[in-house]
């Protein structure tokens, strides 16, 4: 009844999905309640930078096609890795990408070696999609194909600092290998590199034929209009897909996202005068606030501080330090001033 999920134990895909339905069937108040409160702990979390509690908050997604494009829901029959330079280059000879006239651009700059490369896999091992992205912050417009990335950027006034943009080559597979292999590749530039931060993706494809638009719809285009290569944008925004992903859970279950940019403030630098006052505002100089405040700092302390250090310094057990630092982040994401209770429109 259950199954390893990395170093932790979790219920079963298919006996959750009973639970999970039976519950929806016999209370659906209390299924909607408990959905809405691990939905907004997980996305308090996700906004905070923790990449492993956006994938889980993606796996509460009820509906198919977006939970599909945007999940990094475990396959049976697939899975992703690094991938290397000269990995990508065999890939490329193998499936005739080396004769497209745009290569020696695209060899170029996928050589380089700032760049993410994932290579997802056919459980055999056979390769089925080898992509590599770099921030598009990084991007030198030289070439057709970098061209048309950096107007496709311009166009679409992505933020270069959370978006990013590369080429992804896919072998010549069926439609299951491409479509499984094509989300399993988006959901770890997420876990990998982009983070719960990231707002867009632009990608082009050499061979435009096989690529799987209709598994990512809700959330792709094409552009074509003015570049001389065609490039497909996956776009959270208004959102980040940290924020994106706990709108539509929340929506789903009948109710309203929490907007709050608070929670984004812990992550800067704890003498940063924007952290400072808005913990001066959130918290008094009371036992239990400073108690708060301090279980704050130490989770996002810089350099990091480990959790039996928190725990030490705070002379707290790990239940009483999760329970700490989820109220004093509750706090600052219902600040006020900062942030409310409101509906945002979600694209599309």
């Amino acid at each position: 009844v259950t199954e390893r999920v990395g170093g932790r134990v979790a219920l079963h895909g298919v006996l959750a999905a009973a639970v999970r339905a039976r519950l929806r069937e016999s209370a659906p108040q209390r299924f909607h309640a408990l959905s809405v409160r691990i939905a907004r702990h997980l996305g308090a979390r996700s906004r905070l930078g923790e990449v492993g509690a956006l994938m889980e908050l993606s796996h509460l997604v009820d509906d198919p096609v977006l939970r599909d494009a945007i999940s990094d829901r475990p396959g049976p029959a697939h899975f992703v890795e690094t991938a290397t330079a000269a990995e990508f280059d065999l890939f490329a000879s193998r499936y005739g990408f080396t004769s497209n006239a745009d290569w020696p651009e695209i060899a170029a700059w996928t050589q380089q070696p700032d760049r993410v490369r994932i290579v997802a896999r056919r459980i055999d091992g056979e390769a089925i999609v080898h992509a590599v992205l770099a921030p598009t912050s990084a991007l030198v417009p030289v070439g057709v194909v970098k061209g048309s990335l950096d107007a496709a950027a311009q166009q679409t006034g992505i933020d270069p600092a959370t978006s990013f943009v590369g080429v992804c080559l896919i072998a010549d597979a069926s439609v299951h290998d491409r479509v499984e292999a094509s989300r399993l590749a988006g959901a770890a530039l997420v876990s990998r590199a982009g983070g719960p931060g990231m707002t867009a993706v632009l990608v082009h494809f050499p061979e435009p034929q096989r690529r799987p638009i209709d598994t990512v719809e809700p959330i792709t285009r094409i552009l074509a209009e003015g570049l001389d290569r065609p490039v497909v944008l996956t776009d959270f925004r208004p959102l980040d897909v940290a924020r994106f992903v706990e709108a539509q859970v929340l929506r789903e279950h009948g109710a309203a996202a929490l907007a709050s940019d608070a929670l984004s403030l812990l992550t800067l630098p704890p003498d940063d005068p924007r952290r400072v006052a808005l913990l001066d505002d959130v918290f008094g100089d009371d036992d239990r606030d400073r108690r708060l405040r301090c279980a704050l700092d130490l989770a996002h302390a810089s350099p990091p501080v480990g959790e039996r250090e928190a725990l030490t310094r705070l002379h707290v057990s790990r239940r009483t330090w999760f329970r700490l630092l989820r109220e004093a982040r509750e706090r600052v994401a219902a600040h006020p001033d900062r942030g409310e209770e409101r509906s945002r429109p979600l694209p599309g």
